[in-house]
């Protein structure tokens, strides 16, 4: 698992692939309409967001590779979008 630079600038962001990235590769495409703090409107194209919830759970069990400092964060992030989604504020259109 090698990183993958994602532009020629040295200080830019570079991709690491994750185990089991084909989850979210080949999940169904999720589309939402979001405001910024500006007012601005905009559609939104991610991934379902129950793959997301289903992938981030799972990273947070990965005790054996995944350091604890990153668990946390794959479970806060879990937690919220499945709130999201069981509130109606996020939902398949």
């Amino acid at each position: 698992m090698h990183p993958l630079q994602l532009s020629k600038s040295e200080h830019d962001l570079w991709a690491v692939q994750a185990p089991r990235a084909a989850i979210l590769t080949n999940a169904p495409r999720f589309a939402h309409i979001v405001v910024g703090v500006t007012g601005k409107m905009t559609r939104m194209v991610t991934i379902d967001p129950s793959v997301f919830v289903q992938f981030k759970r799972w990273m947070t069990e990965q005790q054996a590779t995944r350091p604890a400092p990153r668990r946390r964060p794959d479970a806060m992030q879990a937690e919220i979008v499945q709130e999201l989604m069981d509130t109606g504020l996020l939902m398949m259109v």
